[in-house]
């Protein structure tokens, strides 16, 4: 690899396009050398530093590259794809948009694969895939490879499969707390950790300034009127807390929100123990302060908007058959009610978007080509920023903003489809929106250049979220960053907090340069290692004690919702040598037989189903009941009594029906390992000794014609019961169907062309026996 031009120049790398920066070759030299975290700031060209790695292990074989969105992984893909030499067909983008079966095939010709994490964790599970001609995997955002996500799955497969593994991972910012990031290195077998700050003397010549200014902005005095109101509604609740010993004087109206989740998990220990009617009390009290609380964070730092919204969930949630005790008792305070006719009736707002906009309309009068990120925490405020500027008709004066969220739907809140994101962004780079309000999904990575001004509509206390939102600014020209602080409000304590975290980030990501991971004294290195080592051997125990109940002398094949993946129950059944097919089930979430199926819930889900959705989990029982002659239910977890504040008589009540009335039975476990050993347990008695063949759809026979010709269609992989209803009823007769053009097909609501391609392809390719 040539650096004497100003460009870096490589047989696998197009002329003139990477710029030569002693910082990422020093990295990246680095990481060819072992398995490393790389941390530098958003904008430092992380993904630059992968791509120098990328193009020395490719002889050695295929790339990984993983990211954890969709936009993400494209973005990659395609810079991969514009700054190298190699064949488009090569570098293959992995979504779930792409067909399990293709994916397969694809991976086989890649060098480079770009993937969302839980594709490849499926395809890994089902065997479709393994790693072990893989020469390097990047894990990008590398700070979410803790717990159950995919990443660490994954790391450790690789560790097992891979001939001569080498682990790269990237982020901006890790974690404050030095225990987490060696539990990322654990998990990732990371031998080092190299970072760099726009202060390090080889980082700065590449770094714009960030000019970074907070303004304060005063409270008006009728909304701290309100807020005062609900303060006393908080402090009578408060009290009571205290008369039952469960919050010290001390802390009263300044316990945190970490506080009070700590404080729910430690009266839902004590419910376990003892159903005492203090502690049902504490439960639905600890409910109200959170609710309060939000309420009040909402009128001193949001606005009016955002509250009067909120109010209206509460109000909607209090009036449902199964809302939430806490809503209905605050609906019935008197204080609270006077407190959300005073919002309702108030025909100002908080005096924060009026800053924000006197602020916008002055950038794009100096700079009409100016690009602007507005961040806030809120939908609710993203929704009030939009339509303000709507109203001033802001487009006359330039501002072409446009909403930028997550993709979650709820109520009227409709989210964005990650192909949505995608081409906001791609509109935002071209001038089309020139101002984008954001919620954290603009966080992470996505490649959003030249934004002149990062505006925060409030502080965040989160160092990671923090230095991602400001990395936002000064990537490639001097940029500028405005915080706007509700003055005497808990935004000037987010303020620090979240400097504080920054610092203590970057002196944690120091000190183990200095003396853990990256210290040049071999004795240190060695011990660092083996604490590396040691904390792998130790998961890795762990895994082995968790699977001693199965019994590896026979193959046993499992069908597997894909949704289960996100458990950890298919990963302890795949690490017992089960053949685990996934497959969109209609019904229940594992097939062990064509007759026995099983549904899973864990504690919190079925408790969840109770207070939600109590009609949906009859019906998932009844459909399972009809289905298959041998359905079962799993309880996962401690306990189902005293959480979630639903009486032990209801959880009674609906166990008894699904036993007695539906006959299904209901078998709890401890938790995911312990539920991975009953299926294994049913699934071996089920196929053993005369090797039954699994059939995920069941063998109750149809009562009707109908549901024979449902059966049939919707037996189509990737064919659920929905769309086998929609073409039946389109086509009427299943003859009409097998005949029909994939043109013809593709007018059947939800049959798109990948469905049609794969419906022709099924019905048309010659059987291979």
């Amino acid at each position: 690899m040539s650096h004497t031009s100003k460009f870096i120049s490589h047989p696998l790398l197009k002329e003139g396009l990477i710029e030569k920066r002693k910082y990422q070759i020093s990295i990246a030299e680095e990481a060819k050398r072992e398995s490393l975290m790389v941390v530098l700031p958003t904008g430092l060209g992380k993904t630059t530093v992968a791509l120098l790695v990328i193009v020395e292990r490719l002889a050695k074989g295929k790339i990984l590259f993983l990211a954890p969105t969709r936009p993400l992984v494209e973005q990659h893909s395609a810079f991969l794809k514009e700054v190298l030499t190699l064949d488009a067909s090569l570098i293959q983008t992995f979504t779930g948009t792409v067909l399990a079966d293709r994916r397969e095939k694809l991976w086989e010709a890649a060098k480079i694969v770009v993937s969302t994490p839980q594709i490849i964790e499926n395809d890994l599970l089902s065997n479709r895939i393994d790693l072990s001609s893989v020469s390097l995997i990047i894990f990008d955002e590398c700070h979410r490879a803790v717990g159950n996500y995919s990443y660490v799955y994954i790391a450790e497969k690789y560790a097992e499969q891979a001939k001569e593994p080498l682990v790269l991972g990237i982020t901006a910012s890790p974690s404050s707390d030095k225990e987490k990031i060696k539990e990322i290195c654990a998990s990732l077998d990371i031998k080092r950790v190299e970072s760099r700050t726009e202060y390090d003397p080889d980082v700065a010549p590449y770094v714009f300034k960030k000019d970074l200014e907070w303004r304060g902005i005063d409270v008006p005095e009728e909304i701290k009127k309100q807020k005062r109101v609900l303060d006393e509604v908080l402090e009578e609740r408060i009290n009571e807390l205290q008369k039952l010993g469960f919050i010290r004087k001390k802390r009263g109206r300044d316990i945190s929100k970490t506080e009070l989740l700590k404080l729910r998990m430690l009266i839902e220990a004590q419910l376990a123990k003892q159903k005492h009617a203090d502690f049902y009390k504490a439960l639905s009290l600890q409910a109200e302060v959170m609710k309060i609380k939000h309420a009040i964070e909402l009128i001193e730092t949001q606005g009016i908007f955002a509250l009067r919204r909120y109010f209206d969930r509460l109000r909607t949630e209090a009036l449902s058959k199964g809302g939430s005790k806490a809503a209905k008792r605050l609906l019935k305070d008197k204080k609270f009610v006077e407190a959300m006719f005073a919002v309702a009736s108030y025909e100002g707002e908080h005096p924060k978007l009026n800053a924000l906009i006197e602020i916008l309309q002055e950038e794009i009068r100096v700079n009409p080509d100016t690009r602007i990120i507005v961040f806030t925490n809120y939908r609710d405020t993203a929704e009030m920023i939009i339509s303000a500027l709507r109203e001033l008709d802001a487009e006359k004066e330039g501002i072409r903003a446009v909403k930028f969220i997550g993709q979650a739907s709820k109520a009227e809140d409709k989210g964005l489809k990650q192909k949505e994101q995608v081409e906001i962004i791609n509109k935002f780079k071209e001038g089309v929106f020139n101002v984008l309000i954001a919620t954290s999904v603009a966080e992470e990575g996505l490649d959003i250049p030249a934004t002149d001004l990062v505006l925060f509509y409030e502080p965040i206390p989160s160092a990671i979220r923090s230095i991602q939102r400001k990395g936002r600014t000064a990537r490639k020209k001097v940029g500028k960053v405005i915080v706007l602080i509700a003055k005497g409000t808990r935004d000037e304590a987010y303020y620090w907090l979240s400097r504080s975290k920054e610092r203590e980030m970057r002196r944690r990501i120091s000190e183990l340069q200095r003396m853990g991971l990256n210290n040049e004294d071999e004795s240190v290195k060695v011990n660092n290692a083996e604490l590396v080592a040691a904390a792998a051997e130790r998961r890795e125990k762990e895994e082995q004690r968790r699977i001693t109940d199965f019994e590896n002398t026979v193959e046993l094949t499992i069908f597997v919702d894909p949704r289960e993946t996100r458990s950890g129950v298919a990963r302890f059944l795949q690490k017992a040598g089960v053949n685990l097919k996934l497959r969109n089930l209609e019904i229940g979430d594992y097939v062990v037989s064509d007759r026995v199926c099983i549904e899973r819930k864990s504690a919190v889900d079925f408790l969840d189903s109770l207070i939600n959705k109590r009609r949906n989990l009859f019906d998932q029982i009844h459909r399972m009941k009809n289905e298959y002659e041998k359905p079962l239910l799993v309880l996962e977890g401690d306990s189902v009594y005293g959480q979630r504040n639903v009486h032990p008589n209801v959880v009674r009540a609906v166990m008894a029906t699904i036993a007695v009335d539906f006959s299904v039975p209901i078998i709890q476990t401890r938790d995911e390992a312990d539920t991975a050993s009953l299926i294994y347990v049913i699934a071996k008695r089920e196929q053993m000794p005369n090797h039954t063949e699994v059939n995920p759809h069941g063998k109750k026979p149809a009562t009707s014609l109908k549901e024979q010709q449902e059966y049939l269609i919707s037996a189509l992989s990737n064919i659920g019961i929905v769309t086998a209803r929609n073409l039946l009823r389109r086509f009427k007769t299943i003859e009409r169907i097998l005949t029909a053009s994939k043109e013809e097909l593709m007018e059947v609501e939800h049959v798109g062309e990948k469905t049609a391609e794969h419906i022709k392809e099924v019905l048309s390719k010659e059987y291979e026996g």
